[in-house]
Formats: structure tokens, C-alpha cells, sequence
């Protein structure tokens, strides 16, 4: 939401031509010649009420503002929160993929060792990686998201992907 700016048009523009003061002279006593000189303050009052109503009530333009404000607050909370959980689900995903890459590396993969020659190892004898009937083709590549509202909709797939595969 935008934030309303005010006009150009009067009262705004001209607030010096109906706020203002001036000094006065006041002759307390004209025989002696005493004068004081005082203030005298103007004011038109109609200008004042129009500023005030267009500004201050409560469809105004500062309530306008403070309503948009508290409503980015709040937004800006609530990201803060869905990226904070985002990236704690990341951290668990990523140690579980750790632990089956840890386990995937040693499976199949043997060394023969010779009993009586310490340091003598032999390459292995097993195959290391996944069978080549098990892969899965390749495909066309995925759009980086640039979105919050795309990188939600990619973690949800994600998830959804774990959960159907077991993983």
C-alpha cells in the first residue's frame, strides 16, 4: 500500500499566509509614554480544521500509515519465522542425506588384505555406486526460484518427495 502524500493545493501549501505572528505595540499610558510590545497571533481556524480532519481522523493519513506499518511488521515476523523453520528443515535434510551418503559410499566397496604384509592393501574388489539400471534419466532443468511464494511451493515438493520415497 502506498503511502498517501499530502496535497500541494491549500490550506497545506500556504499554512505561513494563516499561521503567523506579529509583533504589536500597546501604549499603556500616553501621557508618560509607556508602552510594552506584545505578540499578536493569527490563526484561521477553518484551514486548521481541514489539516486536522484530513490528517488526524481516523481514516486520516497517519492512521493510513501506522495501519500499513503494523501490517509490514507483521509480515516481515511471519517471513522471518517461515525462513528460520525453512532452514532448520534444510539442516535435517541435509544430515540425513550425510548419513545415507556415508552409508552408500562403503557399501560394495572391499579391500583384500594380506595377512602377513602390514601396509599392503589392494584395490577393491567390489564395485563402488549405484547400479546403472537404477539411475534415474536426465531431465530438463528446474527454474531457480525467485520468490518467496516459489521457494514455499519448491520446499513443499521437496517434502512431498521425501515422503513418498521413504526418505
Amino acid at each position: 500500500m502506498p503511502v498517501p502524500k499530502l496535497p500541494k493545493s491549500s490550506p497545506f501549501a500556504n499554512i505561513k499566509k494563516w499561521l503567523h505572528e506579529k509583533n504589536k505595540t500597546v501604549i499603556l499610558n500616553p501621557v508618560d509614554g509607556s508602552s510594552t510590545t506584545t505578540k499578536e497571533k493569527t490563526i484561521n481556524v477553518s484551514n486548521l480544521e481541514k489539516i486536522l480532519t484530513k490528517t488526524h481522523a481516523p481514516d486520516g493519513e497517519i492512521n493510513i500509515i501506522v495501519d500499513a506499518v503494523n501490517d509490514l511488521i507483521e509480515r516481515v515476523t511471519q517471513n522471518e519465522a517461515d525462513i528460520e523453520a525453512n532452514f532448520d528443515w534444510i539442516e535435517e535434510v541435509e544430515m540425513r542425506l550425510e548419513v545415507v551418503e556415508q552409508t552408500m559410499s562403503t557399501i560394495g566397496h572391499n579391500h583384500q588384505f594380506v595377512g602377513g604384509m602390514p601396509g599392503t592393501v589392494f584395490p577393491s574388489t567390489g564395485r563402488k555406486g549405484g547400479s546403472v539400471r537404477k539411475m534415474q534419466p536426465g531431465g530438463r532443468t528446474q527454474p531457480v526460484p525467485t520468490s518467496m511464494k516459489q521457494w514455499k511451493q519448491k520446499l513443499i515438493d521437496e517434502i512431498k518427495d521425501l515422503q513418498n520415497t521413504g526418505g
